[in-house]
């Protein structure tokens, strides 16, 4: 934890002072493709979620001491919104870090627009006049048609629907954010696949992690056998680990995307 603990604090401040794109940097030229929903927006967006995830679990340790379970899920958020950023920021080509912005807004509104749709069918929704309804859901339908519509006439591609393009899977964006940290030695990329698998499997409550290591038997008084859940300090300290090592490579591209270009 002492890198995290080095670097945390200046993180935390980052994120409460955001810095748009110097003009005629890369972030800049690419924010021009939807002004109002920026690439750099898109990028940053990832950057808070990680830094605040890292944040809580530090709080945690430093108040809780190494949990068995629920810590694994802070790093997995801040593991995974690292590597979005990271997805969206690396790519050379300015098509690609446009497009894979585009696909980050299009599913907050798509889900934006899913959720007031379920809503609007609810008991919720119930005594909801047709013209409150209309409202509701008109917003997140004109984002959802907009980003399809940025897609098509600047960036050459479908969104959405049978003939889209698919969404790239949050496994995926892991593993291509995975192989930017060491690209010389695969075993860094194969360790941060590992912890992500591994803080999923904790995150969705399910048994598989645990079986990682060597069990603890707690036997109850009818003879039922099971498995004691204890902290595992090295197996955090990975994890952490590999979300430390997304994050920071995360405000490097940030940084170096939204600088100025050299005169």
């Amino acid at each position: 934890m002492d890198h995290v603990e080095r670097d945390l604090p200046t993180w935390l401040e980052r994120i409460q002072q955001p810095q748009s794109p110097a003009t005629g940097s890369l972030l800049w030229n690419d924010d021009q493709v939807w002004p109002k929903w920026p690439v750099s927006q898109m990028a940053w967006q990832g950057l808070i979620s990680a830094t605040d995830h890292m944040d809580l679990l530090n709080d945690s340790l430093s108040h809780s001491g190494v949990r068995p379970v629920s810590q694994f899920t802070l790093v997995r958020a801040a593991q995974f919104a690292a590597a979005r950023s990271i997805w969206i920021l690396a790519p050379e080509q300015p098509e690609l870090r446009q497009k894979h912005a585009l696909w980050v807004a299009y599913e907050d509104f798509r889900y934006l627009l899913y959720d007031r749709q379920e809503l609007i069918k609810s008991a919720l929704g119930r005594n909801l006049s047709p013209e409150q309804q209309a409202a509701l859901l008109a917003e997140p339908q004109g984002l959802v048609d907009e980003a399809k519509d940025i897609a098509r006439t600047k960036l050459g591609f479908q969104l959405g629907g049978r003939e889209g393009e698919k969404v790239t899977s949050d496994t995926d964006i892991v593993g291509y954010a995975a192989t930017l940290i060491d690209s010389e030695d695969g075993r860094a990329a194969a360790g941060i696949n590992h912890k992500w698998r591994v803080n999923s499997g904790y995150a969705h409550g399910l048994g598989w992690p645990e079986l990682l290591k060597p069990a603890e038997v707690f036997q109850t008084e009818d003879g039922k056998k099971f498995r004691r859940i204890v902290g595992d300090d090295e197996a955090l300290a990975q994890g952490i680990g590999a979300a430390w090592l997304l994050t920071q490579r995360a405000f490097h591209l940030y940084a170096e995307r939204s600088s100025a270009p050299a005169s």
